[in-house]
């Protein structure tokens, strides 16, 4: 069994040979079709990768987008709670101090209706026998 990297040394000056023999001489192999229609293919893979290269990137900067916007409407969401919760305890004091004023006022009314019954703010006519 051979190791990993082990043929790298033996071959290496060999597979540099042929990459520049066949990089310098592709116009002469391009006469034979068979190569000619694999060299093509090549082209062609090469700009489906690239293109694929481009499409990925454009996803990942909308994906940072839409990662942005969400943080954003995260810390939106944060802000609208702490605010709705301080506008519902304004809402309810509010509601308190008019359940108040309706109480004093109703105990008032009630009060001078019953002074206007009994004679006055004093309420001698409502008093009994032995107070008088």
């Amino acid at each position: 069994k051979a190791k990993a990297y082990e043929m790298d040394k033996k071959f290496s000056n060999e597979l540099a040979k042929l990459m520049y023999f066949y990089n310098e001489n592709r116009s002469k192999m391009v006469t034979n079709g068979a190569v000619n229609s694999l060299l093509i293919k090549v082209d062609d893979l090469k700009g489906l990768l690239g293109d694929n290269i481009k499409m990925v990137l454009e996803r990942e900067s909308k994906l940072d987008s839409l990662v942005k916007q969400s943080d954003d409407m995260l810390n939106e969401t944060k802000v609208f709670t702490k605010r709705s919760k301080s506008l519902k305890s304004k809402m309810k004091r509010q509601h308190f101090y008019y359940y108040i004023i309706a109480a004093v006022f109703g105990f008032l009314v009630i009060y001078f209706l019953a002074a206007e019954v009994c004679g006055g703010f004093t309420f001698k006519g409502c008093r009994t026998g032995n107070e008088r």
